[in-house]
């Protein structure tokens, strides 16, 4: 068991067990920009070789908890996007409770601001990944958006969710808001 009043998230990465594919800790390491971890609590019990203990009839406990400050990620960083496809905007100056439990990420409580949406701000969110181990990790995401509609339609029809939505944001934005 170890405590840190407070870590650096860019080297989240490093922290991970080797056996988390060395594709995950390198998005890891491309994805989170900025920000800190408060009050981490890290436990780990049982035979390392082991370790994150997600295998089926694994003994052990791999955890690690604490608050997110200043979180900067980009969901799909630069290097990681395809050719052509409009980049997903990323969370700026973000605050959450980060949990790891084994082979499983989650963010909650996330409050944050978007890349390139200066008046928009995200809450009640949530981002996970149910297996860090796995050769194929998939990001899972969630929260509510609030701010002016011409920003909130703006920062969908920027992002690869208005082609997801058959361009409706971009009808929405013809409309006169305020």
């Amino acid at each position: 068991t170890a405590n840190l009043s407070r870590a650096d998230l860019r080297a989240l990465h490093r922290y991970l067990p080797l056996t988390v594919p060395a594709e995950v800790r390198a998005y890891l390491g491309e994805a989170v920009r900025a920000g800190q971890g408060r009050d981490v609590s890290w436990r780990i019990a049982g035979d390392l070789w082991n370790v994150p203990f997600d295998a089926p009839g694994a003994a052990g406990t791999f955890q690690l908890a604490g608050a997110l400050d200043g979180l900067d990620m980009d969901y799909l960083p630069p290097s990681r996007q395809p050719a052509g496809q409009a980049p997903w905007p990323g969370l700026r100056g973000a605050r959450g409770q980060l949990s790891i439990d084994r082979a499983k990420l989650d963010i909650a409580q996330i409050e944050a601001g978007v890349a390139g949406a200066p008046g928009v701000r995200l809450s009640a969110g949530t981002l996970g990944v149910d297996s860090l181990h796995s050769f194929t990790p998939t990001l899972s995401a969630r929260w509510d958006a609030r701010g002016p509609a011409r920003e909130v339609l703006g920062f969908v029809q920027a992002s690869p969710l208005n082609a997801l939505t058959q361009q409706a944001a971009a009808e929405l934005a013809k409309l006169d808001w305020p």
